[in-house]
């Protein structure tokens, strides 16, 4: 009985610190929707050892076994919505619903019936198998692809197949005659202990999953302009420098392009900063649509654009550069000032044999500024 209790009043507190956790990691801006229903889903777990406690400790142990068994069916209901949310996986609205109401059902019609019974044992455990069920089938759904979301199934359908195992533990070691009798029935220890370890299992690879994704979201927002919403300078040195030592390695050819907008300050001066703000977030979905899949792109200064085209050679890229100088030209901005016109200046530069990242940015540049000394608007290619 020692056993049992101490079982419950862990898996209680495990729930409770789970539920803390979830909590704080979605007051994160970087936190998905659907974590907060994490938490609850924990809090209504920690609802059923709770209530075998109170089965025991009062005198209406009805009660307490209506609500131990609709906690624990109601927090895997809850979290399968949570993982939809989280996903962005679309239910029908009313199966979770339906699915928890059906539970109940389920328990009501073998209430009062014959513990210790395969018949009674397993129908009491089906619709929790269900219900984890769901949550590894709406993961599978949205994230199967991921090594990590793979180990996150798997737990899940583990947790969820545990069910089927406990009604031939129940009926072998005994559940007790009644309900106030199940904390100090032989089984009580094994039940609580299983599904502890592979709840906590399951709510730590759950953790995991949103951990790694809230860094992956950090280490995103730290790489990306936020105006432009293109790689920042040092992302675009990183993975352009890694790009470009790949085509080295592959014996491909490589390109840099740079652009500067034409006169910039005068945009900011005459038209305001709201205007300039839409003209860098313009040229920067114009670069996006116009170069070539693959290409590098980032925002490395005010008014300044970078990208490297790998696989390309100095003829392409000098066509890529010309296709977006003339998108920049046709650009309108109707909402901000309709008389407002911008154009860009560009250099190019294809990678010589060898060539690190910093010195072809260098022969870019200095192509650049010839475009600039030209007479802006145009293109020139590095010799």
């Amino acid at each position: 009985m020692t056993g049992a209790i101490f079982a419950l009043t862990a898996n209680m507190v495990v729930a409770l610190l789970f539920a803390a956790t979830y909590l704080v990691l979605s007051a994160s801006k970087v936190a998905r929707r659907g974590i907060r229903w994490f938490a609850a889903s924990y809090i209504i777990g920690a609802a059923t050892p709770a209530s075998e406690f109170l089965v025991r400790a009062t005198s209406y142990p009805e009660i307490f076994v209506a609500t131990s068994f609709a906690s624990f069916s109601l927090s895997f209901h809850v979290m399968a919505h949570g993982l939809a949310v989280y996903y962005g996986t679309a239910l029908p609205r009313w199966l979770l619903p339906a699915s928890f109401v059906l539970s109940l059902v389920v328990r009501a019609a073998i209430w009062g019936g014959p513990r210790n019974t395969m018949p009674y044992e397993l129908i009491y455990q089906v619709p929790f198998a269900w219900g984890v069920g769901l949550c590894a089938v709406v993961i599978a759904r949205a994230a199967w692809r991921r090594p990590i979301g793979r180990l996150l199934v798997a737990m899940f359908t583990v947790l969820s197949l545990h069910f089927f195992v406990k009604p031939f533990v129940a009926v072998a070691l005994g559940t007790g005659a009644t309900a106030k009798d199940y904390v100090a029935s032989p089984y009580a220890m094994f039940s609580q202990a299983m599904s502890g370890i592979l709840l906590i299992g399951t709510g730590l690879a759950l953790l995991l999953v949103v951990v790694h994704d809230m860094l992956d979201a950090v280490r995103l927002d730290a790489d990306v302009d936020g105006l432009s919403g293109l790689s920042n300078r040092r992302a675009f040195d990183r993975d352009a420098a890694a790009v470009l030592g790949a085509a080295h390695a592959g014996g491909r050819a490589c390109a840099a392009l740079l652009f500067d907008l034409d006169r910039f300050k005068a945009v900011n001066d005459d038209h305001g900063h709201a205007a300039g703000d839409a003209v860098i977030r313009a040229f920067a979905r114009a670069l996006e649509a116009v170069l070539p899949a693959g290409a590098i792109t980032g925002r490395t200064g005010g008014e300044e654009f970078a990208a490297l085209l790998p696989g390309r050679s100095a003829a392409e890229a000098l066509a890529s550069a010309e296709a977006v100088r003339a998108a920049v030209e046709a650009l309108r901005f109707p909402e901000v000032d309709a008389a407002l016109r911008v154009t860009v200046s560009g250099g190019v530069a294809a990678a010589a044999p060898g060539e690190d990242l910093p010195a072809l940015m260098v022969r870019a540049d200095r192509a650049l500024y010839a475009a600039k000394a030209a007479g802006r608007n145009r293109i020139v290619a590095a010799a």
